[in-house]
């Protein structure tokens, strides 16, 4: 996740982050963060960045990053933020996220990559949803705590799963500290990250620090058999499961 000068004479970018490839296609979804502001889009490409389509475009673009000669294809256009995408296993769908701002939250959509057709999967303050490998569930994070106070900051996120078609919601984790950044094993377990354990370690405290740092916590896919699987003084976070082939092909 690139990050450009924090000075003020440069803007401040994210570009191209929370890549999720799809064995089926052979293809990756990414979040394009092109803007010094909040817009952002979903934008699919091969394996080698060419053959670029923007699956969900938020704003409007006179020309391409792709390589050149690479087809483009708009599927949908708007003003809206929309980011984290997820492959569905077949590959024919992308679930992400939307926002914009002003009008409160608008939740999860998946759009059909054949059609570009996009529908609403849930209606609260979703992201980072993570579609399970046989496709029955969709992972993400949802902010359920609205309170006030002191403990705002520290509990306001929970990681809940949905079926594709919207019904089966459920909530599975209520640790009282943030649960975060969910994904699937390719057993079908859920990997996250939590701060339930506290700090950990003395670890350095800034201002408008919004940790403690959190740890890495695996459960089966109802949020039963939580077990952390990291403890260490800095924040582990933003998990993801990687074929062991992977590293033995560069061996």
């Amino acid at each position: 996740m690139p990050l450009f000068s924090w000075d003020n004479e440069w803007e401040y970018r994210f570009m191209d982050v929370f890549p999720q490839f799809n064995e089926a296609t052979k293809r990756l979804a990414t979040t394009e963060k092109q803007l010094g502001n909040a817009s952002s889009s979903v934008v699919i490409t091969d394996a080698g960045y060419g053959n670029l389509v923007r699956a969900f475009d938020v704003y409007d673009v006179n020309s391409t990053d792709a390589e050149k000669d690479a087809d483009y294809e708009k599927m949908t256009k708007g003003s809206l933020n929309a980011g984290f995408p997820s492959w569905s296993p077949d590959g024919t769908k992308v679930v992400y996220r939307l926002w914009d701002g002003q009008n409160g939250p608008l939740g999860l959509h998946i759009v059909d990559l054949a059609s570009g057709e996009s529908t609403q999967l849930t209606n609260g303050w979703d992201h980072t949803p993570g579609w399970s490998p046989d496709g029955e569930l969709i992972v993400f994070t949802r902010q359920t705590n609205w309170t006030s106070g002191s403990s705002w900051d520290a509990d306001r996120f929970d990681i809940c799963t949905v079926r594709p078609d919207g019904t089966d919601f459920k909530v599975l984790t209520d640790s009282q500290a943030n649960d975060a950044h969910a994904v699937w094993s390719l057993d079908g377990r859920i990997l996250y990250s939590s701060g339930m354990f506290g700090f950990r370690d003395e670890s350095p405290l800034y201002d408008e620090t919004f940790q403690p740092y959190g740890q890495i916590i695996v459960m089966n896919a109802d949020g039963s058999n939580k077990t952390m699987l990291t403890d260490s003084m800095w924040e582990d976070s933003m998990p993801m499961y990687v074929w062991r082939s992977a590293f033995e092909e560069r061996a």
